[in-house]
């Protein structure tokens, strides 16, 4: 987890459907200077982080980037 990403996939946001890949981390773009972002976390909790900045990178493992309550433009996981 401490070594840099290899890889890179776009997000297709959805509130059904889980992600086929868990990422290190995540990279956000928004129409904003902020915006929110809602994962479902490895470990089943779901969160809306508020205030994610575009053009930031989070180290959320997540296994569902949520449509609903997401705000951000574009959500590419790291691996």
């Amino acid at each position: 987890m401490n070594d840099p990403a290899e890889g890179a996939f776009v997000i297709a946001m959805s509130d059904t459907v889980p992600l086929t890949k868990i990422p290190r981390a995540l990279f956000v773009t928004t129409s904003g200077s902020y915006g929110n972002l809602r994962v479902k976390m490895v470990n089943g909790d779901v969160v809306t982080f508020a205030g994610v900045v575009g053009g930031g990178v989070y180290p959320f493992r997540v296994q569902q980037v949520y449509l609903t309550g997401t705000t951000c433009i574009t959500v590419i996981g790291l691996f």
